[in-house]
């Protein structure tokens, strides 16, 4: 990028902000928190406007935005299936306790916008629900009552 002319580098560099802007509309429209592809793109834009365009600040802006998009939408799938199966374990007779308190936390980091983290709560509540559910089964049929 240093062997672009300023013409060329300022294009590049107007692309890039319209890019990460558009990234950061959708996640918008999805409800995320954007609190820091949204700080990198503002950086760039002062930037700009001192005639320095640049690109390693508003791309990754977008970036930013357009993987918390993703890490939302998987999230979301994670959220139904963990309540799914919270909610098949507790009709089997299952302790859930361990699996609602990693799910609340899910819903917590999610509201605060750590959405990868949020995803890992998730996951972590759908698998502990699937261990107690499992280990009720097990007695179940060691006893011979299910």
């Amino acid at each position: 990028m240093e062997n672009l002319t300023a013409q060329l580098r300022e294009l590049q560099g107007i692309a890039a902000g319209a890019n990460a802007m558009a990234s950061m509309l959708a996640g918008r429209r999805l409800g995320l928190r954007l609190s820091i592809p949204e700080d990198l793109l503002q950086a760039a834009q002062r930037a700009a406007i001192h005639g320095n365009f640049p690109v390693e600040l508003a791309s990754p802006s977008g970036e930013e935005a357009e993987t918390l998009a993703i890490a939302f939408e998987a999230l979301q799938g994670r959220l139904r299936k963990a309540r799914h199966l919270i909610a098949v374990a507790r009709e089997e007779g299952a302790d859930i306790t361990e699996a609602e308190r990693l799910l609340e936390m899910a819903s917590g980091a999610s509201e605060a916008g750590d959405y990868r983290g949020a995803l890992r709560y998730a996951i972590k509540a759908g698998q502990k629900a699937e261990e107690r559910r499992s280990g009720v089964t097990a007695l179940k049929v060691e006893s011979g009552t299910g």
